[in-house]
């Protein structure tokens, strides 16, 4: 138990955001071919949005931005293992990452619009709770996919893992937030352009398809 408790903590001392992020774009940028397409077919159902009949503006907005959560979320839970894998240097194929999104994605998508739900409501209250909860539940779907346990319990294990390297982990977190924000005001997504409009849509997919792979390395990195 002592061996495991220095091993643990050495661990902590070595933990990087500058090591972390080099390591996370290296892998993304390694197998972006099978992340970035995986991510994409995931993305895919998003298109129906193009041909729904005529709905309230509003409406469309907020559950197109729910449906986009939840994929993120199944992104993240079908690419973990590529990112282990190359940690590994074992290869992951597109087949075995659809598969992996079919086990782990449904869990992985609640647990990820239930880090956002506490966000926000944390962020009712005051900004700083908000950024904290974000941090401490950035590797929940990892630790979902690794340990294939509840969402509650991925979520109790990125909290502690979080444990005295918040700060760190917001240095790399802050990376796919941007990203994130950035497609989404670049796109229009904030209101500006239509959801029947079929172009749009493609490319808007297609970026998100690019940053939600790149969070999903860099959390599994993490």
């Amino acid at each position: 138990r002592t061996g495991a408790i220095t091993a643990a903590a050495h661990d902590e001392d070595e933990f990087s955001a500058g090591e972390t992020l080099a390591d996370g774009f290296r892998s993304w940028l390694s197998q972006l071919p099978v992340l970035a397409g995986c991510a994409l077919l995931l993305h895919a159902p998003l298109l129906a949005f193009a041909f729904l009949p005529e709905l309230p503006e509003p409406i469309v907005a907020v559950a197109f931005v729910m449906a986009g959560v939840a994929v993120a979320g199944l992104v993240q839970g079908a690419l973990v293992k590529a990112v282990l894998d190359h940690e590994r240097s074992l290869p992951s194929d597109l087949g075995e990452l659809l598969q992996a999104a079919l086990r782990v994605g449904p869990p992985a998508g609640g647990v990820h619009l239930a880090a956002l739900g506490g966000t926000l409501a944390r962020l009712f209250m005051l900004v700083k709770p908000g950024v904290h909860y974000l941090c401490d539940t950035f590797v929940a779907v990892p630790a979902l996919a690794d340990d294939r346990k509840s969402m509650q319990t991925a979520l109790l294990r990125s909290t502690r893992l979080a444990r005295g390297a918040r700060l760190r982990i917001f240095l790399v977190a802050v990376v796919p937030w941007t990203t994130a924000a950035l497609v989404a005001a670049s796109s229009g997504a904030f209101g500006q352009s239509s959801f029947e409009d079929l172009p749009w849509l493609i490319a808007f997919i297609f970026a998100r398809a690019l940053e939600t792979s790149l969070a999903a390395a860099l959390a599994a990195t993490t």
